[in-house]
């Protein structure tokens, strides 16, 4: 690798190791495979993290911080309608997980020694959505603001879910064409509100 600057050599390689993770998982991967990836050796590469979970840690968090601008810039954003608003922040999930370092795959998975940490982030990143979502429906729903922020949650596993289920399904070429991203944000978007509609007042 050319020589940078420390802080831009360390950016690389949080990006070489994302793609490297978000392929194969924390359990498969290593600091040997990283650094061969990389094309430095094991002790450049310690020089910049202290092991695997720390890397590990540092990606984890870059993924959620740009899901959470992605996901914070489309419920800002003004929408002609209520199905408009819904269906950016279902594609904004959509796009985040299109990206080739398949980052929801890192934010989900469960096998780390760091999960009881993780997990704590994790919650509360979810309760933050969670909350966005439950403004949307507070005003017009006759359920409990306890029951409504329960479907709120429900809603925001659901898109997460989808969109990281979506990645694998994606695999297959022809269903890549008939099903992309927006496409299936769009079905997405539909079965939501549909489901959220028996709510209503």
């Amino acid at each position: 690798m050319t020589r940078l600057p420390r802080s831009q050599r360390r950016e690389q390689l949080l990006t070489i190791a994302a793609q490297h993770f978000g392929i194969n998982g924390y359990v498969r991967s290593s600091m040997d495979a990283i650094a061969k990836e990389a094309a430095i050796s094991k002790p450049v590469l310690y020089q910049h993290f202290e092991g695997k979970e720390d890397i590990y840690r540092a990606i984890f968090n870059d993924h959620l911080k740009m899901l959470g601008e992605k996901l914070t810039q489309a419920f800002d954003e003004e929408s002609d309608s209520e199905r408009q608003c819904v269906y950016k922040c279902v594609a904004a999930a959509f796009e985040f997980a299109s990206r080739p370092d398949r980052p929801f795959r890192v934010i989900l998975d469960r096998s780390t020694p760091l999960e009881s940490e993780l997990d704590r982030v994790r919650r509360e990143f979810l309760g933050k959505i969670t909350d966005k979502i439950h403004t949307l429906m507070v005003d017009d729903s006759h359920l409990t603001d306890q029951q409504t922020r329960l479907v709120s949650s429900m809603v925001t596993i659901t898109v997460i879910s989808a969109a990281h289920g979506w990645t694998y399904m994606s695999k297959d070429q022809q269903q890549t064409e008939e099903l992309g991203p927006n496409q299936t944000a769009e079905i997405v978007t539909d079965m939501l509100r549909e489901g959220i509609s028996v709510f209503r007042n």
